[in-house]
């Protein structure tokens, strides 16, 4: 029997056959076997055996092709479960970023009005009763700043608002921009006059603003509250609308004109 240390295969060529190989002054007689399956050859079999083990070899032979045939199947299965966990996992990551993007507004980061109002169902099917209060806010003469100092100023405006909203409510409560210049939050306290406290608190936080955003117009909002007992989802779209009839009388005491007195009176 031949005998080859692992890692030193020789190289078998033309000039270099299998004869040289065993080039030790004795008789040799090789039997040469295809290691096949179907149409597909994966090497060959080479055996010194005696004439009447000729049949069990190529029995063997046989054997050992349709064994190479079935690991190369599993091997590709393999790939090809890791390449589809691969595929799935990025669908799911696509999926995710859609998600969010669909959910959130790009230029303030808060929900939008879709995922506002799917997050305000989920809750709702909680059933669980609870006081609750449904802010509408409206920045006050977008248009005039947009037409003004442009849209730039705009959307700066915007998310000035959104952070002041922000800052003037809890980490738990809810805050969307559901329109251009609206914005909407959903705030959980059993506390008394959280509406007065909160309208207070926000015109407060839009004074600070303006007093040191150096920009040529007020960042101001107009707010409206409805406080409410939220169960069912049609209870927030009932408080929805008497939180905008009172956003709708608020806006009627906002200034005539965002930009700021002292640009008024150098003109």
């Amino acid at each position: 029997m031949l005998r080859i240390p692992t890692g030193k295969t020789p190289l078998v060529t033309k000039e270099q056959g299998i004869a040289q190989l065993t080039d030790d002054g004795r008789h040799h007689q090789y039997m040469v076997y295809l290691l096949f399956s179907g149409e597909r050859q994966y090497g060959l079999l080479l055996c010194e055996v005696s004439v009447r083990d000729i049949p069990f070899y190529y029995v063997v032979s046989l054997q050992i092709g349709l064994a190479l045939h079935n690991y190369e199947l599993n091997r590709i299965e393999a790939m090809r479960r890791q390449q589809l966990c691969q595929d799935m996992e990025r669908i799911r990551e696509q999926n995710r970023e859609l998600g969010m993007k669909s959910a959130y507004d790009q230029l303030t980061g808060l929900l939008n009005l879709r995922g506002f109002t799917d997050r305000a169902k989920k809750i709702c099917t909680e059933e669980r009763k609870q006081r609750a209060y449904l802010l509408y806010g409206d920045l006050d003469h977008l248009k005039e700043i947009n037409d003004t100092w442009g849209h730039a100023e705009g959307n700066f405006a915007i998310k000035a608002s959104a952070d002041i909203l922000k800052n003037c409510i809890r980490g738990n409560d809810m805050i969307a921009r559901i329109g251009g210049d609206e914005f909407s939050c959903l705030i959980f306290s059993d506390g008394e006059s959280i509406d007065v406290k909160l309208k207070n608190r926000i015109v407060q936080a839009c004074r600070e603003f303006n007093k040191h955003s150096g920009k040529p117009y007020y960042v101001e909002l107009s707010i409206g509250i409805e406080c409410f007992e939220l169960e069912k989802y049609e209870e927030l779209q009932l408080a929805a609308v008497k939180a905008d009839q009172k956003l709708y009388e608020a806006k009627k005491g906002r200034r005539k004109s965002i930009r700021r007195v002292e640009e008024t009176e150098e003109e």
